[in-house]
């Protein structure tokens, strides 16, 4: 048997309808539709606190959903890599910063590309030597 029917069937044996459920779970009674007709499904906070609340074990609850299960194992690996890839690009961002503001005016290749640099500031080829 699904999540989906799981979580429908322990509902209806303690007799709770979907808003009773939702208010226990702090969620509207429109996420508990969608979790018992499949369009989504818990996070693992509410997939414990559901587990409580039916007085079963996690692993009794989940056993015969796996195909559930793969996919909010997928969802959190995918959830980790764009987190990994966020910070990334804000460490890169930070250190972009950084370096045009500690190089500005130091380095004519810098200042080519340095958008922080102040626009009174031209760039003209001068000779090497003068005469």
């Amino acid at each position: 048997m699904g999540l989906k029917q799981q979580l429908k069937s322990y509902r209806l044996q303690k007799g709770w309808t979907q808003k009773m459920l939702a208010e226990k779970l702090n969620v509207s009674d429109k996420t508990i539709s969608s979790w018992e007709t499949g369009r989504s499904y818990p996070d693992i906070a509410l997939l414990l606190q559901l587990s409580e609340l039916f007085q079963i074990s996690l692993d009794e609850f989940l056993r015969g959903d796996t195909p559930t299960i793969k996919r909010i194992d997928r969802d959190l690996k995918v959830k980790k890599v764009y987190q990994r890839i966020l910070i990334t690009l804000v460490v890169a961002m930070v250190g972009l910063l950084i370096f045009f503001n500690v190089y500005q005016y130091r380095n004519q290749w810098v200042d080519r590309f340095n958008p922080f640099l102040a626009l009174t500031t031209g760039y003209a080829t001068l000779p090497a030597k003068v005469t």
